[in-house]
């Protein structure tokens, strides 16, 4: 019996896994396991999960137990949501692994966006440490579904060990390419956050009616006898390319390009549209008290000597040619108490504005009515000993920046602020990675100015 392991850590230490799995409550072994019970504020928010991924789900005399591998510990975060839900899913359609013996460790926080089910990272050094537990030798099962993000940030030590020991490190598609064959080895799947879709029909495909399949075994025997039939093997296709790029997994596309049948008219049609330049040009303009209008600046490191008070106003004109048809545009500002505001797209700004922009409607002003402004907060600099920074981001692409919107959601939902900070900094990280992507049509720029007191 397959089960879905959550991994625990405490104290920088693996303290084991709780384990769910289906059972008819006859079948259930004395002693060992317990009715399951998750521990979570809204507890709605699982059948929210298991309606979006599995909405045709059939109903089942299954229920879920827990077992733990130290009674005694209190296991708890957010990976138990995850595992539960795969639990949950077990009781109306099996698990089919072919040549499978052991658990399935998971871990990763679910949300969604829409009606998309999303996996996202969990703290990463608590990653590191379930990583540690599942590459111990007391450990013998043998798979582990991670989010991608957080598997990229893994510490070198432990990356390290994953190669030494040969661990296997699988994408959803190179994993489905083993679903018929022994996994042997201890392996490491990496789920995208837009692929818990992909990861639930993989592991509980839908039963398919005997007439059905005897009806399409006939269709298939016809078409093979008139000659017209190609059995054509999974293709990676121009759509992983872009779900990549869209959540932000530069490093991966190359090799995933070179992988497309050279033959696709979509490939051609990304491959053009990667090698076109896009170069918006970023002008900034300031009013201060009193005074009329600045002229139109390029934004450079020399206007960082720029010192603005609440007294004063400021803007942005943002212009851009290029052969594309339409450019996703951000423009996000972060102050000294790393507070983070999205300043494009922004619903406040009137008349509205929304992504994709086509390069037609470029320049875009911030704020988009030529008689507003931008200000700033009063603030007192008594103490600070220093004049603090306010500090603009500004990306363009041709796809949408999934991975910056997805995670711009999570850091206004956080009410920790030791949490948020680092939310904060791996948001700035992720908009940097568009500087080193490689890519012509990818436009990053960071500005800043000093915000101080009036005079």
């Amino acid at each position: 019996m397959i089960h879905f392991a959550y991994p625990n850590a405490k104290d920088d230490q693996f303290i084991g896994c709780g384990r769910y799995a289906a059972f008819l409550p006859k079948d259930v072994a004395d002693g060992k396991y317990v009715k399951a019970e998750v521990n979570i504020p809204d507890k709605k928010i699982i059948d929210r999960y298991i309606n979006l991924l599995v909405p045709d789900l059939l109903k089942s005399e299954k229920e879920i137990y827990e077992s733990r591998d130290e009674p005694d510990k209190k296991y708890q975060g957010t990976s138990l949501v995850l595992a539960y839900v795969l639990a949950s899913i077990n009781c109306s359609r099996e698990i089919k692994f072919k040549n499978f013996t052991g658990h399935i460790w998971c871990t990763g926080v679910l949300s969604n966006m829409g009606k998309t089910i999303l996996l996202e990272n969990v703290d990463q050094s608590v990653f590191d440490i379930k990583v540690r537990g599942f590459l111990s030798e007391k450990n013998e099962d043998r798979l582990f579904i991670v989010p991608a993000g957080n598997f990229k940030d893994l510490s070198g030590k432990y990356q390290k060990e994953i190669k030494a020991k040969n661990i296997k490190i699988l994408s959803v598609d190179e994993f489905k390419a083993l679903w018929d064959k022994n996994i042997k080895e201890k392996t490491i799947l990496k789920v995208l956050p837009n692929e818990m879709g992909k990861l639930v029909d993989l592991l509980f495909p839908r039963e398919i009616p005997k007439k059905l399949i005897l009806c399409c075994i006939f269709m298939i025997l016809l078409i093979l006898a008139v000659g017209i039939y190609k059995i054509m093997p999974e293709k990676i296709t121009a759509d992983h390319v872009t779900a990549c790029l869209e959540n932000g997994d530069f490093i991966e596309c190359p090799d995933l390009m070179n992988k497309i049948s050279p033959d696709s008219q979509e490939a051609e049609k990304l491959k053009k549209i990667i090698s076109t330049p896009v170069k918006p040009v970023v002008k900034f303009q300031f009013q201060k008290a009193a005074n009329p209008p600045s002229e139109l600046y390029d934004i450079s490191p020399e206007l960082g000597n720029i010192t603005l008070s609440h007294n004063d106003n400021y803007r942005f004109k943002i212009f851009c040619t290029s052969e594309l048809n339409e450019l996703y545009l951000y423009v996000f500002q972060k102050d000294f108490d790393n507070y983070l505001q999205m300043r494009f797209p922004d619903p406040v700004w009137k008349p509205v504005k929304n992504n994709p922009v086509p390069i037609d409607e470029f320049p875009v002003n911030i704020p988009p009515d030529d008689k507003e402004w931008m200000y700033l907060d009063e603030i007192s600099l008594s103490g600070m000993g220093y004049i603090p920074d306010e500090t603009f981001y500004i990306i363009a692409a041709p796809w949408k920046a999934a991975d910056i919107e997805m995670l711009y959601g999570r850091i206004h939902q956080e009410t920790n602020t030791k949490n948020r900070n680092k939310q904060v900094k791996e948001f700035v990280e992720r908009l940097m990675l568009r500087e080193s992507s490689g890519f012509a049509c990818i436009f990053f720029r960071e500005f800043s100015f000093r915000h101080g007191e009036k005079p």
